[in-house]
């Protein structure tokens, strides 16, 4: 039997083709989801160990510009603070 010259069956397979893709779509956004939320929690995990390594780099260089650690080099190059300063290039006014 036809409906409008198109076979039953021809019919019948497009109707459970679009049954099962609409019924499958929820499962799919559920998996999506899912997998979102773990790329969300592996990005988390990355920005968090970045900021610890900036902040190590951050108190690495507190320490390495601290007045006591450069006090002893700048004596040793003629850099004292209380010294007038070199007047290492001219400025035309």
């Amino acid at each position: 039997m036809k409906l409008g010259g198109i076979p039953w069956l021809v019919v019948g397979i497009g109707v459970v083709a679009l049954v099962s893709a609409i019924l499958s779509v929820p499962v799919w956004m559920q998996n999506r989801y899912l997998d979102l939320m773990k790329e969300r929690v592996d990005l988390e995990k990355e920005r968090l160990s970045l900021e610890a390594e900036i902040s190590k780099a951050d108190m690495e260089i507190r320490q390495l510009t601290s007045l006591s650690r450069v006090e002893p080099i700048a004596k040793q190059i003629g850099l004292g603070f209380y010294a007038l300063p070199t007047k290492v290039m001219e400025i035309p006014r």
